[in-house]
């Protein structure tokens, strides 16, 4: 059994894991050239992203641990603070 990575569904938003140069332009052959370098950055930084979620996704104790120990250490601070508005209002200030 070979190791593939899944590509993940394409949402229609010509990010399918292929650049514009491999998918035959897409949208970036339609940009102007202005906007070219910008659209490539963001393909890049989704392909990134895209990785992290796919290594991420079979690690599903460790994000349990990790959510885990982040909802510990508010309920700390709020046994801390003695008190729950002070912590979640610094949390979540209105204006």
């Amino acid at each position: 059994m070979s190791a593939q990575t899944p590509t993940g569904p394409s949402f229609g938003n010509g990010m399918n894991g292929m650049s514009g140069s491999e998918s035959g332009g897409g949208l970036s052959s339609s940009l102007p050239p202005a906007l070219q370098p910008a659209y490539a950055q963001y393909t890049k930084l989704m392909r990134q992203y895209r990785q992290l979620l796919d290594r991420s996704a079979p690690h599903v104790l460790y994000r349990w641990l990790g959510t885990l120990g982040v909802v510990l250490v508010f309920f700390l601070r709020i046994v801390f603070a003695q008190g729950v508005r002070l912590s979640s209002f610094s949390l979540f200030p209105e204006n």
